[in-house]
């Protein structure tokens, strides 16, 4: 069967974290909110993905974090899905790079001037990650998917997912030199990318 018609990368909306950074210092990563923008985001992205896909069959696939399940769950709010059954599953490899367990606010300020000097793509925080492991983990997530789009007949798969997780999907997706990857810049929240697939 081959690659569905479409493959959808959405950032989740704005955090509680992405507002009030010393928050890492008291509250895990993968536990941070929404705000109230950030599930108006969402809602705003499930219209948006609505505008691209109409009627056609969708297969979800959500970063486990409490952000991208709130967003996944605004997405589904526009569409009028709540309650139905909609193909989704969580995948922890497309979850957000790891900066670390809680993250002194001080330490992480100190570790953002290092990696300027480092590189991005290489600078691994202390307990943490560096976008190259993230990379190691979407490769092997990606490896799986390409498998799933044989088995699977929905037209489009939508990926909720992170900042960092979708400049490496496309880094991997689109063969781009780690140079490259160091220009991309975040997409916002709420923020979509569509790889159409020819037939």
């Amino acid at each position: 069967k081959g690659f569905p018609k479409r493959l959808i990368l959405v950032r989740h909306g704005e955090s509680e974290g992405n507002i009030d950074p010393l928050l890492y210092g008291r509250v895990p990563d993968n536990a941070m909110h929404l705000t109230e923008l950030g599930y108006e985001q969402a809602v705003a992205a499930g219209e948006s993905i609505k505008k691209v896909v109409g009627n056609e069959t969708m297969r979800f696939i959500v970063s486990p974090y409490v952000r991208t399940i709130e967003t996944f769950c605004g997405i589904l709010k526009a569409w009028g899905f709540e309650g139905k059954a909609i193909p989704w599953s969580e995948e922890p490899r497309i979850r957000e790079q790891d900066f670390g367990n809680f993250q002194e606010p001080m330490k992480i300020r100190e570790c953002k001037a290092q990696r300027r000097r480092f590189g991005s793509f290489f600078y691994r925080f202390p307990s943490g990650e560096s976008p190259a492991d993230v990379y190691d983990r979407v490769s092997s997530f990606l490896e799986s998917l390409y498998r799933m789009f044989e088995k699977s007949s929905e037209e489009n798969y939508v990926l909720v997912t992170h900042g960092v997780a979708i400049r490496v999907i496309l880094t991997r997706y689109f063969k781009y030199r780690i140079s490259e990857f160091e220009m991309l810049e975040n997409f916002h929240n709420g923020e979509l990318v569509v790889l159409e697939f020819n037939e």
